[in-house]
Parts: C-alpha cells; sequence; structure tokens
C-alpha cells in the first residue's frame, strides 16, 4: 500500500493530483512499462507534446510516486 491507502484510495489521489496540476496549466502523461515502473511526465497545458517539450518527468516503481515526483520537479521550477 502506498501511504496506508488502498486501490480506490490511490486512484482518487492520482485523479486529485491530476485535476490539480491541470488547473495549474498542465497535462500530465502518465505511461506504465510491464513490470519495470511508470513514467509520468508533465507538459504546459496547449503545447505539443513532445520528448523535449517536456517540463516535468520521473520514472518511479508506483504510478502515485512517479506524478508525485513530476509535479514536485515542475513546480520547484516555478
Amino acid at each position: 500500500m502506498i501511504l496506508g491507502l488502498d486501490a480506490p484510495d490511490r486512484r482518487r489521489a492520482l485523479l486529485i493530483a491530476a485535476l490539480g496540476l491541470a488547473r495549474q496549466g498542465y497535462d500530465l502523461s502518465l505511461t506504465r512499462y510491464a513490470d519495470v515502473g511508470w513514467r509520468a511526465t508533465l507538459y504546459v497545458t496547449g503545447r505539443e507534446h513532445s520528448p523535449t517539450g517536456a517540463t516535468g518527468s520521473a520514472f518511479e516503481a508506483t504510478p502515485f510516486r512517479a506524478v508525485q515526483v513530476a509535479a514536485w520537479e515542475t513546480l520547484a521550477r516555478t
């Protein structure tokens, strides 16, 4: 479990994070890589979503952690 959350709560936490990032002007891309992990990539809303256009990215074992780290990285730059 992540931070003591069960599966529905983890999904809800991801949704809340994605909505919060969208309100701040970021699009979220979340990709699963087999059993290796998850990559969360953030882009400025309205811009082309290319690898060079990413404003923040993180590869972690869980989707929740990947989003969290990518968001911290992105928001720390602003």
